[in-house]
């Protein structure tokens, strides 16, 4: 009398070849679950956020074509070109100011948007005056000597500055011409 339903179901033996297909499943089921709970719980800070690769994925053309947008001016006598400059920071600035700026780089941003904007008003008074330069070496040279506009100028260069060390720091490739 012997009842098969009491008795102690027999250990199933895989084959070797199998055995090692499991194993190797449940390792990838291991990795793929340790990848993603990296992903879910790691740093903010290792990684730029979408938020800051759009910024300068915006930002970063429109401050990297500030001289070929300097050069398309016609005339190039001192008042026409700086009414010119003033015009291009300006509409730079209108167009910065459009862009979402994440907090990581929020100060940074405004600064420059203020002091672009600084700039603008500045030159556009300048093209009204006759400032005595007859070349474009004169004019530099004239402009260098404003201390109003070296101080803005310096505001200009570390915003931007500013702005392209967050973008090495998080690895973000671009190439601000104003700094």
């Amino acid at each position: 009398m012997n009842d098969d339903s009491t008795a102690p179901a027999a250990p199933s033996r895989l084959s070797p070849r199998v055995a090692l297909l499991v194993s190797i499943v449940g390792i990838a089921a291991v990795v793929v679950i340790a990848v993603a709970l990296i992903f879910a719980f790691r740093d903010s800070d290792s990684k730029p956020s979408s938020d800051l690769e759009r910024y300068f994925d915006d930002a970063g053309p429109v401050l990297s074509t500030v001289s070929q947008r300097a050069a398309e001016g016609d005339d190039t006598s001192t008042g026409p070109l700086l009414g010119h400059l003033s015009t291009v920071l300006r509409d730079i600035s209108e167009t910065l100011d459009t862009i979402s700026a994440p907090d990581e780089v929020g100060d940074a941003h405004s600064a420059l948007i203020e002091a672009l904007e600084e700039e603008a008003v500045v030159l556009g008074d300048l093209a009204t005056e006759d400032l005595g330069a007859a070349t474009a070496g004169e004019l530099a040279a004239v402009l260098g000597e404003n201390d109003e506009l070296r101080v803005i100028a310096g505001r200009v260069t570390q915003s931007c500055s500013e702005l392209q060390s967050v973008a090495d720091e998080n690895e973000i490739e671009v190439e601000l011409e104003l700094c």
